[in-house]
């Protein structure tokens, strides 16, 4: 519990501390150990560490979670690890955990950070085809990946969908859409926005 505390305050060195210390005690970390020391690592944008302690896991016979991976994904969209989150999104279905929003939407950021505009979309796709309803993080990481690839009209298309679901676009979204009109030649559509904005 204070492994946990020092993950949820972000205190990710003071967690892997506390986590030396147990094993020097001869006390054996179990999941939820090891769940909060990667969470207090994926907040502290330390990919690196997350995945080794992931490997460190399952190298004692202990079983990631969906909180396990969830986390360690973070990590990776933290850090423009694309790719290995994407796996990991794979790894973890294989072994039969559903992913939630939050999940999808650390990789789709990861996509977004990665100009992986098309993966991005995927991905909005299949959350959407697995029930999952797409949430305000969601639409901003998909729209900024549409940014970034030149989408203007599809980040377009996004923002209208967001606000049809109810959903009300923050500071990030904005800036997402405005920069893919501008990168579209769309500058009227850019200031309308800007306006819109205030």
């Amino acid at each position: 519990s204070v492994i946990n505390a020092c993950a949820k305050g972000g205190g990710s060195q003071r967690a892997r501390d506390l986590l030396d210390e147990m094993r020097s005690s001869g006390l054996v970390p179990d999941a939820i150990t090891y769940n909060s020391v990667i969470n207090a690592c994926a907040k502290g944008g330390e990919s690196q560490r997350a995945l080794n302690l992931l490997d460190e896991m399952r190298s004692r016979g202990l079983v990631p979670d969906a909180i396990t991976y969830s986390s360690v994904i973070h990590a990776c969209a933290s850090c423009g690890k694309s790719q290995r989150a994407h796996n990991l999104l794979g790894e973890m279905r294989s072994h039969g955990l559903v992913p939630n929003v939050i999940t999808y939407s650390s990789v789709i950021n990861a996509c977004a950070r990665g100009g992986e505009c098309q993966r991005a979309l995927n991905l909005l796709v299949e959350m959407r085809s697995r029930g999952l309803v797409p949430n305000e993080i969601t639409y901003s990481s998909v729209i900024n990946a549409c940014a970034k690839g030149g989408r203007c009209q599809r980040a377009l298309n996004l923002l209208d969908e967001m606000r049809r679901y109810g959903l009300v676009p923050n500071e990030i979204t904005y800036n997402s859409v405005i920069n893919a009109c501008a990168k579209g030649g769309e500058c009227q559509r850019a200031f309308n926005l800007l306006d819109e904005m205030r």
